[in-house]
């Protein structure tokens, strides 16, 4: 498997942190499983997944910060209840009000994608936002990791989510397709 595994799993991290609808968690339990059966090496995937997971949210922020009205023009983001103009100028001043907001939607699935865009969009510091971000990913990734290597059970249901999540990606990009064409 080797170097090639690294390298997808870095770019799926990184996509999945800006809005690519495979779950970062996933990816990150599935390479810990892949490492508990001598795959792929534990402290690699980890500092890798780190890495990947800290590009996705610099990324995010980047994006957040210099392209406010372009996100709002993007019909597959907006098509994103969380991520739609109101309710992403909601997290906004969330995140301007309670900054500790960053450090805990690290630890919520379906949510983490956006604090780094929002933190940008609101104007939050970069290195506030990366100190505090860089935290929680050096907590909670290796959390994710260790789950996948510990509990071998688990790669017939990721399996079955990222089909899921795939088949979910077919139907996004099917409806947004059908809307740029008619």
């Amino acid at each position: 498997m080797g170097d090639i595994s690294y390298f997808i799993m870095f770019i799926l991290l990184a996509a999945s942190g800006i809005g690519f609808i495979i779950s970062e968690d996933l990816i990150l339990i599935f390479a810990g499983y892949l490492s508990s059966i001598g795959k792929l090496s534990l402290p690699i995937v980890i500092l890798i997944a780190i890495i990947g997971v800290i590009c996705a949210d610099f990324i995010g922020y980047n994006l957040g910060k210099k392209g406010k009205h372009w996100i709002k023009r993007l019909h597959l983001w907006t098509k994103i209840k969380a991520l739609k103009p109101k309710n992403l100028l909601h997290h906004v001043r969330k995140i301007k009000k309670e900054p500790n907001l960053i450090f805990w939607g690290r630890f919520m699935p379906t949510l983490r994608g956006i604090f780094p865009i929002a933190a940008g969009m609101g104007g939050f510091r970069w290195k506030r936002f990366f100190r505090i971000n860089v935290a929680a990913v050096i907590i909670s990734v290796p959390i994710m990791v260790m789950l996948g290597f510990y509990v071998k059970a688990i790669p017939p249901i990721v399996l079955g989510l990222i089909g899921f999540s795939m088949f979910g990606l077919y139907f996004v990009f099917r409806k947004s397709l059908k809307v740029v064409k008619g």
